[in-house]
């Protein structure tokens, strides 16, 4: 039991260091040297939990995805209240993406980084597909405005991380997310329906 909870803690440890040497520097540019050195273990230690650094590289996204998929599952659930499910969705993306800038930043590198590109868009498809689910709840009940909820969902998730992205690049900026959601609801929202009031 101490064995596989030391493991798991290695394990972390190594995960973080290489989130944050792939964020700053480009794939090619990180080696499994540099990733054993940051996480404080011997390079052969590496090799017992990730068979190469393309299959660590793949991993570390994967990890945090999945970290990011499991949080916005429990931000919402099917109680019926579609803009509440909105707005905890948006709040929880936005953190969670500012918790973690070296993931964020590392994400919109993979984005673009030849060869891994494919590889993340199902797990990125997961992100949509959830926020995507909410809005068609909100568009069955009349109350978001009809549309494409994939094409809402990505616009929204869009908007979010260029926030993220902006308040990073100035650390002592606010947080806007409140303005988001105002934004979002303004423009989703049908006329005449009062969400706040329907879903309290």
């Amino acid at each position: 039991m101490r064995e596989n909870r030391r493991r798991g803690e290695r394990r972390e440890r190594i995960v973080n260091a290489a989130i944050k040497l792939f964020a700053d520097a480009d794939y090619a540019q990180v080696s499994m040297d540099d990733i054993a050195s940051a996480a404080g273990v011997a390079k052969g230690t590496l090799y017992n939990y990730f068979r190469s650094k393309e299959e660590l590289y793949v991993e570390v996204i994967r990890y945090r995805f999945e970290s990011l998929v499991e949080l916005l599952g429990r931000a919402f659930d099917a109680r019926n209240q579609p803009w509440t499910d909105l707005r905890s969705f948006v709040l929880h993306y936005e953190a969670f993406m500012h918790k973690h800038p070296h993931f964020f930043k590392l994400l919109r590198r993979a984005r673009t980084e030849p060869g891994f590109a494919d590889e993340f868009s199902g797990l990125e498809r997961k992100v949509v597909e959830l926020l995507a689910s909410v809005l068609k709840r909100g568009m069955r009940a009349g109350e978001f405005r009809n549309g494409s909820a994939e094409f809402y969902a990505r616009l929204i998730l869009g908007m979010v991380e260029r926030e993220v992205d902006y308040r990073l690049g100035k650390r002592n900026r606010a947080r806007k997310t409140d303005d988001i959601v105002n934004f979002i609801r303004m423009g989703l929202c049908r006329d005449g329906v009062d969400v706040e009031r329907k879903d309290a």
